[in-house]
């Protein structure tokens, strides 16, 4: 890890190993797999080494330190790497991530050089750093369980955009080799990003998604890097199932017209609107409804058919609106009417003085 040859009076032309990394390396693995405890103890250790040992770990070898641990971590059996998926289980599942709890965006949270430099809180963007060093080192047969991993292991518990951002960090820095790699592993990361997006979305209908750019920017890098137009089917499914700023947003991936963004959302407002629950007016109770008016407003969904003291929210709502709208476009064009007629009236005064002024 150091640079230092410890077997430095080894012959590798006829040696089982190549060179003294090497050497090194399985060495160390055999005796991790001697240690008379079971693999998740002895993956979680390796782990903590960096985790809960960073305070003595000098800084100009920190790199090194992760490089190594993911280097024994993809060289050990999978009952020893899987452990870094309950790590970042344990990193989604947190109170943070559900409550923002920072100063920091998460963009700069799980930025590691910024953690570093600020000394902010390691916990989540040291566990991303051991994760991104694990995945570099992976061979082929390992790189083609990630996305079965994550979407088993992960996938589950996001449901906040910050655990979105997290998970966006974690598979983004892997798409380019994947896509040299094994294809059509990027388009079930990408099938699954925007799963993810409609996950959040739905979970959190009345609240503002503070960093949907960022997040559609990396939508669409992936869709002009590596996927194009192949998943547009499947795609715009979801994206038809947004909030409507996502849509807008997202609606040159699938290209998605302005005016069907709107109609959407109007059908979806007087979907809303039609499933409120009549309103009493004042003076007439709850109780005081005779069984045949609450069988009649029943039966019509909510709307009143002549029941006494009972307003429809959606019918009135909807006619008061539009009579509304209307006496708006009334004044509009009175006051319209009005303004012109005092423009021609001064025109014509300014012609009637220059005309007295000239004779």
């Amino acid at each position: 890890m150091d640079g230092k040859n410890i077997f430095s009076g080894t012959d590798w032309r006829f040696n089982e190993f190549p060179n003294p990394p090497a050497h090194a390396l399985y060495v160390t693995c055999v005796e991790l797999l001697g240690l008379p405890v079971g693999p998740t103890v002895v993956a979680n250790s390796v782990i903590d080494v960096l985790v809960k040992g960073y305070t003595v770990v000098p800084t100009g070898i920190l790199h090194n330190w992760i490089n190594t641990i993911g280097l024994l971590m993809a060289a050990l059996p999978e009952a020893y790497w899987s452990v870094i998926y309950e790590r970042m289980q344990e990193a989604l599942g947190s109170t943070a991530m559900k409550e923002w709890v920072f100063r920091q965006s998460p963009f700069e949270m799980f930025n590691f050089k910024v953690v570093r430099e600020a000394m902010l809180d390691r916990s989540y963007v040291t566990v991303l750093a051991i994760a991104h060093s694990i995945f570099h080192h992976f061979g082929i047969g390992q790189l083609a369980t990630i996305t079965d991993s994550i979407k088993e292991k992960l996938k589950p518990l996001v449901y906040t955009e910050y655990q979105l951002i997290y998970l966006c960090h974690v598979v983004g820095p892997f798409l380019n080799r994947l896509s040299v790699e094994r294809a059509r592993a990027v388009s079930d990361i990408t099938l699954m990003l925007y799963e993810l997006l409609e996950q959040v979305d739905k979970s959190q209908p009345t609240q503002q998604l503070r960093y949907m750019d960022p997040i559609c920017d990396l939508l669409y890098h992936i869709k002009y890097m590596f996927v194009g137009d192949t998943m547009k089917t499947e795609l715009e499914a979801i994206i038809r199932r947004l909030r409507p700023a996502l849509q807008m947003r997202l609606r040159f991936i699938t290209r998605l017209n302005v005016e069907e963004i709107a109609v959407d959302q109007i059908a979806t407002g007087v979907a809303a609107t039609r499933g409120m629950a009549t309103v009493v007016a004042p003076g007439v109770s709850g109780g005081a409804m005779t069984s045949s008016q609450q069988s009649t407003t029943v039966s019509t969904g909510g709307w009143s058919t002549g029941a006494p003291g009972l307003v429809s929210t959606g019918a009135a709502g909807i006619a008061g609106a539009a009579g509304a709208a209307k006496q708006s476009a009334v004044g509009m064009a009175n006051q319209n009417t009005t303004l012109q007629q005092q423009l021609q009236q001064q025109q014509n005064l300014q012609i009637g003085h220059g005309m007295q002024s000239h004779h």
